[in-house]
């Protein structure tokens, strides 16, 4: 049986890795119940690393982009606000959904326009209108 050697991703460097599987390993975690301990199998590093255990986050954006066996990522580990979050390739989560709906990449997340509901200095319901009439701008019709 190989061993498991796991790659351990620190905040802010970024490790570009072969994967050497199409598919991840997922199995029922030992340690915590209801929970599914996701490993990708990787193409061996000098130190001996052959894999990393992933987060549903990170498998969903390896997955989303569509990387399989043979396929070179880019994995960086961020620190956010309150909790620590992946790129691969320079993509999150949030590009990966973007794709899958098929919306535009976009290097921000803040509007480029200020909203009317910003420049509103009406009564609460009227501003409540012009925030409903801003959020149905951004459905996508059916």
């Amino acid at each position: 049986m190989t061993d498991f050697k796991a790659i351990k991703f620190q905040v802010g460097k970024e490790e570009i890795l072969e994967l050497a599987f199409d598919q991840p390993r997922k199995t029922p975690s030992k340690l915590y119940p209801g929970q599914t301990t996701i490993w990708y199998g990787i193409k061996p590093l000098i130190g001996g690393e052959n894999g990393f255990n992933a987060t549903e986050s990170l498998s969903y954006i390896i997955e989303g982009l569509g990387l399989s066996k043979g396929d070179s990522v880019a994995i960086k580990k961020m620190q956010g606000d309150s909790f620590a979050f992946f790129t691969v390739n320079g993509k999150t989560k949030d590009d990966v959904d973007n794709l899958k709906v098929g919306f535009q990449e976009t290097s921000t997340t803040q509007p480029e326009a200020v909203t009317e509901f910003e420049k509103a200095t009406a009564s609460d319901k009227e501003r409540l209108d012009i925030l409903w009439n801003e959020y149905l701008k951004t459905q996508i019709p059916v």
